[in-house]
């Protein structure tokens, strides 16, 4: 169970609890039939110390020396080295009844205290301090199930019986036990957060691709920094909904790990990566488990790896392409003898571009010289080019994206029917061939919505409906500047556009005007926007938590024999744990 930091432990910390009995068998509080201990300073740190001690006295006790040698660096059955290393040292206060003062002991593995005396108490303490500190476990949320088990309170009255920790539908809470009995061992410890990225329910693929929903109470694994493991990079674009994710040179196996949340649960989706590869999100989405449709930036995206040895997972986190592509260059059709422009928008700060071209000859995509632009002009062109693929890699000093691919059709010169008139191709005679396509632009007619009005603070958005192929659409300009995706939606039927409102109301009273854009060509149009006069908002933009999806990851306690972790408590933001 995760229980919060315990303020005595420097450093990002927290308490864990364990959920289940650490040992499967039973174990005595301690073996010494002989009376009273003679004291020695193993025992723990006095004030003054004692001339001798009970045989119910903590820190001499055959308890303590289990859990020192399961976490000592000694031995390895429960805990690896690596996982001993993340537990930090906590020093608790426990009373000496035969000296009635208190002591302290500071192990990595610790028993819990009783809260409050004896007969009166219902919880339990974990933590540092005296007698545990704030932390205090109701029996009925973390532990009512399993086995009685020994906790590091002495009994009030008698020298050789310890107090346990009594589970199960029963009156009472706590018993007291002669110190030579048997009972369970469920100790807690504190766990160093310094390193640790986050912890998901979420299952890496070991192979192919692998998806699925997560129960609120499915166990969660922890995931270390990978920095300095060569697990490899990823990184995600929001606008082709792409993401490209690189093996590092580690031997162990990379996957890529997907999580979200559609609204109701969390779900995941994970694939094995072995070199250089991109995933779409629409392969995510075709998944059984996942949402149809995804945002990759209200997701939690990583690559990670399980070193077998540590038996402990190690992971890198994506991050955002360092350049946003707004606009993908467009499929072209040019005319013989022509040439033919390709154009990208992209957001960033000191954007480089360099064009690339597949000739499909078998050399695949080779770089363009001298191609530092937003756009790239073609030579002249012949029917040979028809099928040329081009590209563009947007560039700044923190990372690259890559563009969706455009082909380029090469018509012949002079149509089906040329003449005289075809501007095109002057040698010709007769009339111009109006079938056959040219490299300039084409002005296409607004259907629906040219010359309309909108009021501040309406709810509902602008629609403008164009006559280009919805195929061919590229973007939108307002007042001549090219819009991002999230103020308007775009559908096809020829190409409608909706301003969104929540954009419009950003723009001030008057007249403005919109373009659309295609591959071909574009369409223009003007609108008004009124003031409110009636002194009322429709829809005015709350303010809020507009954050995405909550990464509701939580550690848990200790489960079996590695730091597999389950959460009873609540699931917690990680960053909000830490703090």
């Amino acid at each position: 169970y995760i229980l919060g930091k315990d303020t005595g432990v420097s450093g990002d910390n927290t308490i864990i609890f364990a959920e289940s009995e650490i040992i499967s068998s039973v174990k005595r509080f301690d073996r010494n039939e002989d009376g009273n201990k003679p004291f020695n300073s193993s025992f723990g740190v006095y004030v003054n110390n004692p001339t001798e001690v009970y045989l119910n006295h903590y820190g001499a006790s055959d308890l303590r020396g289990i859990l020192q040698a399961m976490a000592d660096g000694s031995a390895t059955t429960y805990f690896t080295l690596a996982e001993q290393g993340l537990m930090n040292a906590t020093t608790v206060t426990t009373n000496d009844k035969m000296n009635s003062v208190t002591y302290t002991t500071t192990d990595k593995l610790y028993a819990l205290a009783l809260e409050g005396t004896f007969s009166a108490a219902h919880t339990i303490k974990a933590g540092s301090g005296n007698n545990g500190n704030n932390t205090i476990l109701a029996r009925d949320s973390y532990w009512n199930t399993g086995g009685k088990f020994w906790l590091r309170s002495p009994d009030d009255s008698y020298d050789d019986m310890a107090v346990s920790a009594q589970t199960g539908n029963i009156s009472w809470f706590f018993v007291s036990n002669g110190v030579f009995n048997d009972n369970y061992v469920r100790p807690a410890s504190n766990l160093n957060l310094s390193s640790v990225l986050f912890a998901s329910a979420a299952t890496a693929a070991s192979s192919g691709t692998t998806s699925s929903t997560i129960t609120s109470v499915t166990a969660m694994t922890l995931r270390l920094d990978g920095s300095s493991k060569n697990i490899g990079t990823v990184t995600y674009n929001t606008t082709p909904g792409e993401i490209k994710a690189t093996k590092g040179s580690t031997a162990g196996n990379v996957a890529l790990v997907v999580q979200g949340n559609d609204g109701t649960s969390d779900w995941y989706y994970s694939k094995t990566i072995t070199g250089t590869e991109n995933v779409n999100v629409s392969v995510i989405e075709s998944e059984a488990n996942t949402p149809a449709s995804i945002d990759l930036s209200t997701c939690k995206i990583w690559l990670e790896t399980t070193d077998s040895t540590e038996n402990l997972t190690y992971a890198v986190e994506a991050t955002a392409a360092a350049t946003s592509i707004t606009t993908q260059p467009g499929n072209a059709t040019v005319r013989e003898g022509k040439t033919a422009t390709f154009t990208i928008a992209a957001s960033g700060t000191a954007l480089t571009y360099q064009w690339m071209i597949n000739r499909n000859d078998g050399n695949g995509w080779v770089n363009i010289e001298n191609a530092n632009a937003a756009s790239y002009t073609t030579s002249t062109v012949d029917k040979s080019f028809s099928g040329f693929q081009y590209k563009c890699v947007v560039s700044n000093s923190t990372g690259s994206v890559e563009s969706s691919t455009a082909t380029l059709t090469v018509q012949d010169a002079g149509g089906s029917n040329p003449g005289s008139g075809d501007s095109d191709n002057p040698g010709d005679s007769g009339s111009d061939d109006s079938n056959t396509p040219d490299n300039s632009e084409v002005t296409y007619e607004i259907l629906n919505g040219a010359n309309s009005s909108w009021t501040l603070g309406s709810s509902e958005g602008l629609t403008i409906r164009g006559a280009g192929e919805f195929s061919k659409f590229t973007g939108v300009k307002v007042d001549g500047n090219l819009l991002d995706q999230n103020n308007y939606t775009a559908k096809e039927g020829s190409t409608i556009i909706t301003l969104k409102a929540s954009y419009l109301n950003t723009l001030g009273a008057g007249s403005h005007t919109a373009q659309i854009l295609w591959t071909d060509g574009s369409a223009g149009t003007t609108f008004t926007i009124n003031a409110n006069t009636s002194g009322k908002k429709d829809n005015v933009p709350k303010t809020g938590d507009n954050t995405p999806v909550a990464w509701l990851f939580i550690l848990a306690g200790l489960s079996g024999a590695g730091l597999v972790l389950t959460g009873r408590k609540g699931r917690k933001n990680l960053e909000t744990l830490r703090k």
